[in-house]
């Protein structure tokens, strides 16, 4: 069942994912398996946070570090392709930044790489390394997230894991971007996404998409950006893969407004609006306080000198003010420093 779950997670069958996850905790409860929990808690909470349901999942993962049982012993660790704790710290450190706790993610990022290191299984080593460093990009911390898509890379490939191989090439692509390499940045985000879907990976495709129309942005292709975008949203929808749904749509309204050489017409600007809206809408239904903040800070930059300045400027007080922590963070210093230009 463990195997089919995978499967289906990774083609983007994510209903089937997490079908086959409740079928794991109906055989939990039959049996009364505490380790049987322990793995029914993780892959359905993992399958709700590629849904984009981040607080049920937050609170799945949180009953499957209760469990006793969620760590194999370390002699029969090699004999599984996972280990359960170091795919729920992982997964445990992404929804604690999303549901507003940025200082608890990295805490938690750190566990996974601990215990990565301390099982010393390569396998375990590319899945952190790259799945912490498209988090890491997530947060827009470049270097981290060039530090990790680098060690991904350099594992992944001695040991064949192409996947994780493609994962790290796409990041470190976008990171050489942000960087300003953009040349070797393009060149290298396209060709892992290539490589990425010739696995037959679909989940997390759209936020790769996302990346790419960024890395395209810096290179002043914003067409081609826009296109990447658009291909994100298709394919959120044929897989309802809903974890980047409101930054994909936050990036095109973004990117609409850098059409024309920034001299946008007035259907354009609606329709930004509508873009800013529909990710505010998004990100608040799914509790994903990040993407909030920044679509109220784009909001907020597009009401600026207008009559909606004001209501802009009070969304986006009240969202800052409710963060406890994380105040060091890309996010949170854009949202102070605008909301200080505002007055």
């Amino acid at each position: 069942m463990i195997g089919l779950w995978s499967f289906c997670l990774m083609r983007g069958e994510l209903r089937a994912s997490l079908e086959k996850g409740q079928k794991i905790l109906d055989l939990a409860e039959r049996t009364g398996k505490s380790s049987y929990f322990a793995n029914g808690h993780l892959v359905i909470g993992m399958a709700l946070f590629y849904l984009g349901a981040f607080s049920a999942a937050h609170d799945l993962l949180e009953q499957a570090f209760s469990s006793p049982r969620l760590d194999i012993p370390r002699s029969g660790s090699r004999a599984y392709w996972w280990n359960r704790r170091v795919i729920a710290s992982c997964f445990r450190a992404k929804t604690f930044w999303l549901v507003g706790y940025a200082e608890q993610d990295e805490k938690e990022a750190e566990k996974a790489f601990t215990l990565a290191r301390e099982l010393a299984i390569p396998l375990h080593i590319a899945q952190v390394n790259a799945s912490l460093a498209n988090h890491y990009a997530a947060r827009k911390d470049t270097e981290k997230a060039l530090e990790l898509a680098d060690a991904a890379i350099e594992v992944a490939t001695e040991y064949g894991f192409d996947c994780w191989v493609a994962s790290g090439m796409i990041v470190k692509g976008w990171a050489l971007c942000k960087r300003g390499e953009l040349a070797d940045g393009l060149a290298l985000a396209q060709e892992g996404l290539t490589k990425w879907r010739s696995t037959g990976a679909e989940t997390v495709t759209p936020k790769f998409l996302a990346f790419l129309a960024e890395c395209y942005e810096a290179a002043n292709k914003i067409q081609r950006a826009l296109t990447s975008v658009d291909e994100g949203l298709t394919l959120s929808d044929k897989i309802d893969d809903r974890s980047y749904s409101a930054e994909l749509i936050r990036l095109k309204g973004h990117l609409l407004l850098r059409t024309k050489n920034g001299r946008a017409h007035a259907e354009t600007l609606r329709e930004a609006e509508r873009c800013f809206l529909m990710a505010i809408e998004i990100a608040r239904s799914q509790k994903a306080k990040p993407y909030l903040l920044r679509s109220l800070v784009s909001l907020c930059n597009l009401w600026r000198n207008t009559r909606k300045q004001k209501q802009a400027r009070a969304l986006l007080a009240e969202t800052y003010d409710s963060f406890t922590e994380g105040f060091d963070t890309p996010d949170l210093k854009a949202a102070k420093e605008l909301l200080a230009q505002l007055g």
